[in-house]
């Protein structure tokens, strides 16, 4: 806990516990109508980008798809999207021993839900092909080793 106010307990007040079971069921979790087409949009789209490589491969993925960009490393990768006006996370997501342990120095995450459209989607791989120019040419063994880690 973070030690912030406890949102869902003041919005779910007055909501039938059965409903919250429901909503909160495992196999829901993550999955919200038309998530699997975005996120399905989304990972076709990261696939075929020169470079980058997904991490993990769910046989079922939720809203929520984790890379890296060689010679990139996911902070520079999530400034440049921010200022495309693309949101993500970028950095050890709370999981820095396994990071270690697969040599993966941070990662980029980004999340879908059911408030996002197709056109965000875009908008993700845009800006990624715009980050590919800014840092223009960076092949394997160059900026940062082609290890995602960037500068000096």
């Amino acid at each position: 806990d973070t030690g912030g106010s406890r949102y869902s307990g003041k919005l779910l007040d007055g909501v039938d516990p059965k409903v919250i079971v429901l909503l909160a069921g495992t196999n829901n979790v993550g999955k919200e109508p038309g998530d699997e087409a975005k996120v399905k949009d989304v990972t076709r789209g990261l696939e075929a980008i020169v470079g980058l490589r997904l991490i993990g491969r769910p046989r079922e993925r939720a809203g929520v798809v984790s890379f890296v960009l060689d010679g990139i490393h996911a902070h520079d990768l999530g400034t440049v999207l921010d200022h495309h006006g693309v949101a993500v996370r970028a950095g050890h997501h709370c999981a820095q021993p396994l990071m270690q342990r697969y040599g993966v120095p941070a990662t980029v995450r980004a999340s879908f839900g059911l408030y996002n459209t197709r056109e965000e989607v875009a908008a993700l791989l845009r800006a990624i092909a715009a980050a590919q120019a800014i840092f223009g040419g960076v092949a394997p063994g160059g900026r940062g080793g082609g290890n995602g880690q960037g500068g000096t």
